[in-house]
């Protein structure tokens, strides 16, 4: 089974945001992060991360990034950039933007935006919704380095396998309670 198309990881409070959204990213290169590293990585405060901080935490985490102020028009060149990046969203929140899924008529009429909102989950959008909510043409663009963001350790641990490395760890211990039960009739 290949990896989703798209990525989505829900912010767990209205500061999350900044977090989130590199996350997806992450996610999105093959490198599956923890929440809670990322919010340290971008600096997370009380009101959030800066999209200064969101960049310097990017680049600690392996990513090549530039920060532009562009015209709508940019998204008339989508499909020659770094995919996915991210957007300043009506003027307080972060989006992942994956591109465009172009539709078959020579107008563009009918292409949609895909976006992964970390407060509402993958999204496709008009070109108008996206240039609505898209604030101030902000965005981040983020490259994997190809040395330093792969030398990242993935956070890949799932729930089962920390229970059963738990478990195995404390098997003696285990074996004697189950041995103790059977002897007494428990």
């Amino acid at each position: 089974m290949g990896r989703a198309k798209y990525h989505w990881v829900k912010q767990q409070s209205g500061e999350d945001c900044a977090a989130a959204s590199l996350a997806i990213v992450c996610s999105h290169h093959g490198r599956p992060m923890r929440i809670d590293r990322i919010r340290q990585a971008v600096e997370t405060g009380s009101g959030g991360a800066t999209f200064a901080s969101l960049r310097r935490g990017a680049e600690a985490l392996g990513f090549l990034t530039k920060v532009l102020h562009a015209p709508r028009e940019w998204l008339d060149s989508i499909d020659a950039q770094p995919m996915p990046a991210i957007l300043y969203w009506k003027g307080y929140h972060l989006v992942v933007l994956y591109g465009c899924e172009r539709a078959a008529t020579q107008n563009g009429a009918g292409d949609v935006y895909v976006v992964s909102d970390p407060g509402m989950g993958v999204r496709r959008l008009s070109r108008a919704e996206l240039e609505e909510g898209w604030h101030g043409g902000i965005v981040l663009i983020l490259k994997p380095h190809p040395v330093r963001f792969y030398l990242q350790e993935p956070d890949t641990q799932r729930l089962g396998s920390a229970i059963w490395r738990h478990l195995n760890a404390e098997r003696s211990a285990l074996v004697a309670v189950s041995v103790l039960g059977v002897a007494t009739g428990a």
